[in-house]
C-alpha cells in the first residue's frame, strides 16, 4: 500500500467513517509477464537455487561478492525446468539448466544450446535491463516497398502575379469572339490585409483606328482567387482576324481612389479558329515600373524631431489641358484626415503649365502611431478667375488606398527620418 493509500485508512479510521461505510478495498492489478519467460518461476528457481547454495557456503567472508550478490544456480536437474523458448522464425531452439551460468545476479547471463558464432553478430541486442543478458533477435528481410510516382500536372511558369483561366470560342455565324473568364488563382494582395479586389479588363488588338471595344467583368471583392464565370462577346471579328489580332487581359484592383494593375496576358485568337479553346495564362507584371498619364511626384518623410509629417509636392506630369489656349494653370491643395488640427495647405500656381515642378515643402503635426488611421488627401486644380476653378485630379494616400500608394504610406511609417519619393496617378474622382 501506498504512503497516500495509508494516510487515507488512518482517517477513515480516526475519523469514525469506517462505521458507516466499509473500509475500502485495495486489489493491486495482476502482474503481467513483460519478458520472454515467466517471472513467478524464475523467482521461484532463484530461491530455490539460494537456498541449496547457502548450505554449502561456508567460506564467503562478509566483504566478497559471494556475500553481496544473490547465490548461483545449482546443476541439479531439479532445480529448473528444461523449457523451449523460442521465436516464430527458430522454435526447435531449448533453454537448459546447464546454460545457465552463476555470475551473480547481476552478471546473470544466457546462452543457446547452439553455438552463436553460426548466427551473425548484428543478430545480438542489448536489452534495457541493468543485467548483461543478451537475446538473439531474428533477423527480418528487408523488402523494399514499391514507389509509386505520382503524375502531377505540367506547371505554368508563374512570375509571381498568379494564374488566369479563360475559354475561347469563336461563332462564324454571328462573327463574334466569346471569352468567358472562368477564375484566377494566386493574385497578389493590394489592400492592408493582403486582399483584393480584382476585376479584369478585355481588348482585342490591334485597334482599328480611334475606334476601342473594351470590356470589363464584374468585380469580386476581398480575394486572392476571384470566381468570375462571365462570358463577354466581342461583335465584329471575321476569320482573317482571328490570324492576326490577339486578346489583351489586364486585372486591376477596383478602388474608388484609383484603380492599380495587378497583371496582364496575351492570348493569341488563333487559339480558337478550329475549336473552342480553354487555356490557363500566367499572369505578367505592368509593363511600365512608373505609372503613366496624368501623374504627381510626390515625397514623403516623417521627422521625429519636428514629429511631423513632411509632405514635399515635386512636380506633375501630362496634366490635363482646362484652357481655351490649350494649357492649365495648376495647383495643388493638401490636407490631411482625420486632423485635429486641421490644417489645410496649398501650393503656388504654375501658370500655362502642363507638367509645372513646385518642390513646395508642408508639415502636418501628428504622431507615428496616428498614421496608420490617417490619409492624406491631394487635389490638382486649374485657377480661373471669374469662374470656379476646374478640377485636374486627385491622389489618397493612407491606410484605406492600396497598391503602390499604401507601400510608399507603409514604408514612410516603417522608415522614419528619410524620404520617400515615387510617383503616383492621378484619378478623375473628386474627393471633398
Amino acid at each position: 500500500m501506498c504512503n497516500l493509500c495509508a494516510e487515507t485508512r488512518e482517517m477513515w479510521k480516526k475519523s469514525g467513517a469506517w462505521f458507516f461505510k466499509s473500509l475500502p478495498k485495495y486489489i493491486l492489478p495482476e502482474r503481467r509477464v513483460t519478458g520472454r519467460y515467466n517471472e513467478s518461476e524464475l523467482a521461484r528457481s532463484l530461491q530455490e537455487a539460494g537456498n541449496s547454495s547457502n548450505e554449502g557456503k561456508t567460506d564467503s567472508e562478509p566483504g566478497s561478492p559471494l556475500s553481496i550478490h544473490a547465490p548461483s544456480f545449482s546443476r541439479q536437474a531439479s532445480s529448473i525446468e528444461r523449457k523451449s523458448v523460442g521465436s516464430p522464425h527458430d522454435t526447435h531452439y531449448e533453454w537448459s539448466e546447464t546454460d545457465i551460468l552463476s555470475h551473480g545476479f547481476s552478471g546473470l547471463s544466457l546462452h543457446r544450446t547452439d553455438s552463436l558464432n553460426q548466427r551473425p553478430l548484428a543478430g545480438l541486442k542489448r536489452t534495457g535491463s541493468k543485467g548483461s543478458a543478451y537475446s538473439l533477435r531474428s533477423i527480418r528481410k528487408e523488402i523494399p516497398k514499391p514507389t509509386t510516382q505520382i503524375e502531377r500536372p505540367p506547371k505554368i511558369p508563374d512570375a509571381g502575379f498568379g494564374t488566369l483561366e479563360i475559354k475561347l470560342a469563336y461563332d462564324n455565324a454571328t462573327s463574334s469572339l466569346a471569352v468567358t473568364v472562368l477564375r484566377a488563382r494566386g493574385l497578389i494582395g493590394m489592400d492592408m490585409t493582403g486582399l483584393s479586389d480584382p476585376f479584369c479588363r478585355l481588348e482585342v488588338l490591334p485597334r482599328e483606328g480611334t475606334y476601342s471595344n473594351r470590356l470589363r467583368t464584374k468585380t469580386v471583392h476581398k480575394t486572392k482567387n476571384p470566381e468570375f464565370n462571365e462570358t463577354l462577346h466581342f461583335f465584329g471579328i471575321t476569320e482573317s482576324d482571328l490570324s492576326v489580332k490577339s486578346l489583351e487581359i489586364v486585372l486591376f484592383d477596383d478602388d474608388r481612389y484609383g484603380c492599380d494593375e495587378m497583371g496582364s496576358a496575351t492570348v493569341a485568337l488563333r487559339e480558337c479558329a478550329k475549336s473552342p479553346a480553354q487555356l490557363r495564362l500566367a499572369l505578367s507584371g505592368s509593363s511600365g515600373s512608373e505609372p503613366t498619364g496624368p501623374r504627381v511626384l510626390l515625397a514623403l518623410c516623417y521627422n521625429t524631431k519636428r514629429r511631423a509629417l513632411v509632405v514635399t509636392v515635386c512636380r506633375g506630369a501630362d496634366l490635363p489641358p482646362q484652357d481655351s489656349n490649350g494649357y492649365s494653370d495648376p495647383f495643388v491643395k493638401l490636407h490631411l484626415d482625420p486632423d485635429p488640427y486641421h490644417k489645410k495647405h496649398k501650393t503656388s500656381i504654375k501658370w500655362r503649365n502642363l507638367n509645372p515642378v513646385w518642390n513646395e515643402e508642408f508639415l502636418f503635426e501628428t504622431r507615428p502611431t496616428e498614421l496608420s488611421r490617417q490619409n492624406l488627401t491631394l487635389t490638382v486644380w486649374d485657377k480661373d478667375y471669374g469662374k470656379p476653378n476646374d478640377f485636374l485630379g486627385s491622389l489618397v494616400l493612407g491606410a484605406s488606398s492600396k497598391g503602390r500608394r499604401l507601400k510608399h504610406w507603409m514604408d514612410c511609417i516603417k522608415f522614419p527620418d528619410h524620404r520617400h519619393e515615387q510617383w503616383h496617378s492621378l484619378t478623375d474622382t473628386q474627393h471633398i
